[in-house]
């Protein structure tokens, strides 16, 4: 059976939704997937609540840039997707774009954009939009680098984070269709010497040969815990590889995201699609 039929691509008010559109179409050919292009963004009037209370001039003003946000980010969808089929697009309906996770649990996969710590006006999507998706749809989702020279590669060596947690397994499980057309699997086990568990990488190998896959392994040990994020990104660039496979780690107090070390060297320093899942 076909694992993917429905991929979700997250389109914002930046010039980088055009990336990830043009980044999800051919990987959504390659499955016969159906795209939604869902739009999700912080309305200025909720940015700037007290600049329109009891000012019609800001209130309308404030309505007319979200208007033309909305505007523009459909009009770069219609031209990338001119004639495609299986394209649409959607919106969220309120005005939190956190409800992006709701949509997101009728896909079988997101494909989000890598949080660049802009002013949160800029795009209208806040710095922690990424991790609370993950966390609040329970759904794996490909990363896009902002540095939008990603798109239409095919993904021949995968690079896969294991350190025998609930995550990395989540992750290695969302990863099957790209690893089936890899042609290279390399396997990092980095950090802690409990991470390197024998028994563990016998049960992850032959798990993987179950699937045809004969891993080439890699065991570091970063200077420290927080080098671990700096070690996968170098070790990727070694290996060349064009996909990234890890659990996103982090716990969340409300809206709030505090994220793991390495999941944010990772998502700061990233130059290859990451594929994470919570």
């Amino acid at each position: 059976m076909n694992p993917l039929r429905h991929v979700l691509v997250h389109v914002d008010g930046s010039e980088l939704a055009l990336e990830r559109l043009k980044f999800a179409q051919p990987l959504a050919a390659s499955f016969s997937a159906r795209i939604t292009a869902l739009y999700a963004v912080t309305p200025w009037l909720v940015l700037h609540p007290a600049h329109h209370v009891g000012d019609q001039a800001a209130f309308a003003t404030l309505s007319r840039l979200d208007t033309e946000r909305r505007a523009k980010a459909h009009a770069v969808f219609q031209s990338a997707t001119e004639g495609l089929p299986n394209v649409s697009w959607d919106e969220v309906r309120t005005q939190s774009p956190y409800d992006f996770a709701q949509h997101a649990l009728y896909a079988d996969l997101l494909v989000l954009g890598q949080p660049t710590h802009a002013p949160h006006t800029n795009c209208g999507v806040p710095d922690d939009f990424v991790p609370s998706v993950l966390e609040h749809s329970g759904k794996p989702a490909l990363i896009v680098p902002a540095n939008d020279q990603v798109f239409g590669r095919a993904v021949k060596t995968v690079l896969i984070a294991w350190n025998g947690s609930r995550e990395s397994a989540r992750a290695l499980d969302a990863a099957w269709p790209f690893l089936a057309k890899a042609q290279d699997v390399h396997v990092a086990i980095l950090g802690d010497p409990i991470d390197d568990d024998p028994a563990s990488r016998a049960h992850l190998e032959r798990y993987l040969g179950l699937h045809d896959i004969k891993p080439i392994w890699h065991v570091r040990r970063p200077e420290s815990f927080h080098g671990v994020g700096t070690a996968l990104l170098s070790l990727a660039e070694d290996v060349q590889a064009g996909l990234l496979v890890m659990g996103c780690y982090g716990h969340s107090r409300a809206r709030e995201w505090v994220l793991g070390g390495a999941t944010r060297t990772i998502l700061q320093g990233m130059s290859l699609p990451v594929l994470m899942a919570h």
